[in-house]
């Protein structure tokens, strides 16, 4: 059974739980990664240098490479796509968002969005326009490693494993179990061997951390220690965001290094259907900007 560790931060202690398999994660530093088996660390020799290396030769010779440019499946014509866009638009503007948080509601309002006689949040058709047009064309997902800094603009690909999977089958397995704490490191730390994955995300969700802060903080702690690859962290709860980010910033070196060269993101998925936010998510979505730098 897992047992119960604690990583000491500079106001909180963090606590993350601990097995054979993820003892590694204690010594996680800005220097240092976690241990990994022979057959992992053979291929990941040379230092910086060779890592610049592994990704040329993968890049060279894997039928997946990254960073190509895309855009020739096209299953959508542009009079299709206006189409979406128009009555995308027109639900927005009359049907609108049921049950908004009160932080975006209050925002929401000083832009010059409208509550409908039924308390749906009602964007305006300029409003989503300005901000669509609004929106950076061109941003940076940066890591810890920085030969894995990529550039998202115009038509690049990238790939990332994020799914967040609360069933993990193992290899020769006929049947699903939970996922775990140690399922979420393990898949880090195969991610960061992978030439073809760019960035990491919550492939799983852990179901062995119950308690939210705990497990908010743990699937954080072991991202990191398991990539040096850019990590999209996902919450559970928006109250714990700070904790997981003063981690990181000691992961970096203090807040303006993260700042400098900000190896996180973060997001959710706001809305359920039909038309509903999700608070949970939501709340997370505000604060999200802040692990961006």
């Amino acid at each position: 059974m897992p047992q119960l560790g604690l990583f000491a931060g500079s106001r909180v202690v963090y606590a993350f739980w601990t097995s054979s398999e993820l003892s590694g994660v204690k010594e996680m530093n800005t220097q240092a990664k976690p241990e990994k088996s022979d057959a992992i660390t053979r291929h990941r020799t040379g230092g910086r240098a060779g890592r610049i290396q592994s990704k040329q030769d993968c890049d060279a010779n894997s039928a997946v490479m990254t960073g190509v440019s895309g855009g020739t499946y096209t299953p959508l014509s542009q009079r299709d796509m206006a189409r979406i866009h128009e009555t995308a638009l027109d639900v927005l503007e009359n049907i609108g968002m049921a049950d908004p948080v009160p932080r975006l509601l209050e925002a929401a309002l000083e832009k010059g969005c409208t509550l409908s006689d039924k308390g749906r949040l009602l964007f305006p058709r300029a409003l989503v326009e300005d901000c669509i047009a609004g929106t950076p064309k061109t941003t940076h997902h940066l890591s810890r490693d920085k030969s894995w800094d990529i550039e998202l603009s115009g038509k690049r690909v990238y790939f990332d494993p994020g799914g967040e999977a609360v069933s993990t089958l193992d290899i020769g397995a006929n049947t699903y179990r939970p996922s775990t704490l140690v399922d979420l490191y393990d898949f880090a730390r195969l991610t960061d061997n992978l030439g073809h994955l760019d960035t990491f995300g919550k492939v799983v969700v852990p179901t062995d951390v119950p308690d939210l802060r705990a497990h908010d903080i743990n699937t954080a702690y072991a991202s990191l220690a398991g990539t040096r690859k850019h990590v999209g962290l996902g919450f559970m709860d928006f109250r714990y965001m700070d904790d997981a980010l003063e981690m990181v910033h000691i992961l970096a070196g203090g807040e303006k290094a993260y700042r400098d060269h900000p190896f996180c993101s973060s997001g959710g998925c706001p809305v359920v259907s039909p038309l509903t936010f999700g608070e949970d998510n939501t709340e997370v979505c505000i604060d999200a900007p802040r692990f961006h730098g």
